[in-house]
């Protein structure tokens, strides 16, 4: 079977760090025999939730939007990669919106007790951050979300790479030990 890595470009900003980050990581996973696919947030048509209530019974969201592919791929995929900016000690507006999207599969999962996907040691994911402030203490925010995120959808938390002191669009390109550890951590994901 082939193996797929989805991964998730939350950065409203394109061909910046986070990208540039999850390019590399893709570009692994890719030489590595995966397949990829790189879904970016900020070109769906995709509402936050609306705390409508709409899931409680199906566990399915009642929105129809671009997110419904969103869904179908958390669904059918082993590998995934979340890459977020550090926005205010969190996630950014794209990635929270994605995850609040998710709270259908929480109500699966949790109240209904018919989880989206199975529990399996080889459904693994990945964190991607990048900030721009030297230091990586701020990043334990965006840690707890993603990992709550890969827990909902029984994703193991894989591996993280955080990148700090790149502010401004494109300076982790000249950070090559960052771009090789995300090569080399993609490789891992979908090997291990």
């Amino acid at each position: 079977m082939l193996q797929k890595v989805v991964g998730f470009m939350a950065s409203p900003r394109r061909n910046g760090n986070t990208e540039m980050l999850l390019d590399k990581a893709l570009e692994g996973a890719k030489e590595r025999g995966a397949e990829v696919e790189k879904v970016v947030l900020r070109d769906l048509n995709f509402v936050p939730c609306q705390a409508c209530g709409g899931c409680d019974k199906t566990g399915a969201c009642v929105i129809n939007d671009d997110f419904q592919s969103v869904y179908k791929l958390l669904k059918s995929n082993n590998f995934f990669i979340m890459a977020t900016p550090l926005y205010f000690s969190g996630i950014s507006a794209y990635g929270k919106s994605m995850l609040d999207r998710c709270q259908c599969i929480w109500v699966a999962k949790y109240r209904l007790r018919k989880p989206v996907a199975p529990k399996s040691s080889t459904r693994r994911g990945m964190l991607l951050s990048s900030r721009g402030m030297p230091g990586v203490a701020d990043f334990e925010h965006v840690r707890a979300e993603v990992k709550s995120f890969f827990s909902v959808n029984n994703i193991v938390y894989f591996d993280e790479v955080l990148v700090d002191d790149c502010d401004g669009k494109g300076p982790v390109r000249n950070r090559e030990e960052f771009l090789q550890k995300v090569y080399d951590s993609s490789q891992r994901l979908v090997t291990s």
